[in-house]
């Protein structure tokens, strides 16, 4: 085949392939048109003989059935309205064509509603004329009649909607034979097509033009890794010439400023973006490695996209925090003055006593509240750094000074030494995990218990540590546990239910994680993922 044969059959294939979908697309059309709705009204025609049914028998058990009769009498007449509907609906007679009991089904429904019209309805109407003076006997016998009288007609609907359905799923299956032909053949068509390109210009040449008008920086390495071709956006980033260099050589990469660790700041002229590197290896049919092609794919919209995203889940996290601790905080104030005036009014140094250490429990929980509001409000990288070993120590103090619980700590693992960023951030996570450890005992009954925290290296990086906190709780809900990080979701009838949502926030913010599992044996374990680094 010389080149204007090909371009012939080419052109030949491509206005076949535009035929084929021309064709499918009225088709699909009829069938949503035309099909659907015939499956449609035995839906409604069921709705309605149900509203009926219903009626009929509160009509026949109430007290005074003139005040029903009314009702029944305007669901008659819109079943009516929708039986004549149906049966007289073009979409539905041909499909019954195709049923040899079609016309049987059709005439049924329509003669049982005119005996029902006829002998049971009108009983109806004089029952109602009584205004509630019906004897109860002529009830019971009327209620009977109706039963046997409403049951055929309810079976005739049944068959008729029973037979809809067969035929309109007999048309789907025809339906689907022939858009499935018909994709056949689209997909024949294209593979001529491509074959004919082929066969043109080379399949290699047609990839390579794809590729050249990406609109990112790309790179064509060959099986030496040295670069043999780049598109503009790819020439426009490498430092002076680049056929036969390897790709580090020529492209300017650096993890400084970097918004995220798989992203790196890429360098173009005097511009500086953030771009994550894609490597896809080329292999031959035969499996023999061709090359790869580097893509750097500009992030800067996609960071710009998470970071609003990011900034209104916090404010609607802020907001729904702002309620929860103002009605707190008020709790809090409207007890601390209770405290006062009973503390002044104490006759003896003891309960006055008493009263001062009540009061400055309540001063604890609102600056604790206070805390976790200011710790929110602070944004990235704004928290004071902190060493980890005394940023635990002080939680451990926090949470369990002055109550009956105890605890274990094991920080062998780690450096106690390292750095963490935003101490504030870090101090309220630790203090709610261990707060809700330490309850979780109390409520069990094993206040004796102590509380485990275990630090141990997160990676072989020494950029993180995983700090564990074990209690012998109840354990978990039997619910995703995913559901307890929810805002407001909380199985404690005296809890916000934003403690674990919050503390993970925070956690994130920072570049770390919270996660909560089971513990075998009975209780639960809090996993804190926490970034550092050493001084």
């Amino acid at each position: 085949m010389n080149t204007r044969d090909a371009r012939r059959l080419s052109v030949l294939l491509l206005v076949l392939f535009v035929a084929i979908l021309i064709t499918m697309y009225p088709l699909l059309q009829f069938w949503q048109q035309k099909l659907v709705p015939a499956r449609e009204r035995p839906v409604a025609l069921f709705r309605s003989w149900s509203e009926v049914q219903l009626l009929s028998f509160t009509f026949l058990s109430a007290e005074d059935p003139s005040l029903v009769y009314d009702e029944l009498q305007e669901s008659t007449m819109r079943l009516a309205h929708s039986l004549n509907q149906t049966l007289n609906d073009n979409e539905v007679r041909m499909l019954l064509r195709l049923s040899p009991r079609g016309g049987e089904l059709l005439e049924k429904p329509g003669r049982l509603w005119n005996a029902l019209e006829r002998d049971l309805f009108p009983q109806f109407r004089m029952l109602a004329a009584r205004d509630g003076d019906g004897a109860g006997a002529e009830i019971d016998v009327l209620r009977r009649r109706t039963v046997r009288r409403y049951a055929p007609f309810g079976e005739s609907l049944a068959a008729l909607a029973e037979e809809i359905s067969r035929q309109h799923t007999g048309e789907l299956e025809a339906f689907r034979r022939i858009f499935a032909l018909l994709l056949v053949m689209a997909v024949a068509v294209v593979a001529g097509i491509f074959l004919t390109l082929r066969m043109l210009f080379g399949f290699e040449r047609l990839q390579l033009g794809v590729l050249f008008h990406h609109p990112d920086p790309l790179f064509i390495l060959g099986p030496d890794r040295l670069i043999r071709y780049a598109n503009p956006a790819g020439e426009l980033t490498a430092r002076g010439a680049y056929q036969r260099k390897r790709i580090d050589d020529v492209v300017s990469l650096s993890e400084e400023g970097a918004p995220l660790k798989n992203q790196k700041m890429l360098r173009t002229g005097e511009s500086v973006r953030p771009v994550v590197r894609h490597v896809d290896r080329i292999y031959s049919g035969r499996g023999k490695f061709l090359g790869e092609v580097h893509i750097f794919r500009d992030m800067t919209a996609w960071n710009r996209l998470a970071a609003e995203v990011r900034k209104k889940r916090e404010l609607d996290l802020l907001a729904m925090m702002a309620a929860s601790f103002a009605h707190e905080f008020n709790n809090s104030l409207a007890s601390l003055s209770g405290i006062i005036e009973l503390g002044l009014i104490a006759e003896s140094e003891l309960e006055r006593s008493n009263y001062l250490a009540q009061a400055k429990k309540s001063i604890r929980q609102a600056s604790i509240m206070t805390r976790e509001l200011i710790a929110f409000g602070m944004g990235d990288g704004e928290g004071e750094d902190v060493t980890v070993g005394d940023e635990i120590g002080t939680a451990l103090q926090i949470v369990f000074d002055g109550t009956p619980g105890t605890y274990r700590v094991d920080l062998s693992s780690i450096d106690p030494s390292l750095k963490s960023r935003d101490k504030l951030a870090l101090q309220v996570v630790l203090s709610q995990v261990l707060r809700n450890a330490a309850e979780a005992q109390v409520q069990a009954g094993n206040p004796e218990l102590p509380v485990e925290l275990i630090a141990v290296p997160g990676d072989n990086t020494g950029e993180t540590i995983s700090i564990l906190v074990h209690d012998r709780g109840q354990g978990l809900p039997d619910i995703d546990t995913e559901r307890l990080f929810e805002p407001f979701y909380s199985e404690k009838w005296n809890h916000k239910g934003l403690g674990l949502s919050f503390s993970r926030h925070l956690m994130e913010r920072m570049g770390g994680s919270v996660d909560i599992y089971p513990r075998p044996g009975g209780g639960t374990s809090v996993m804190i993922r926490l970034p550092v680094y050493r001084a």
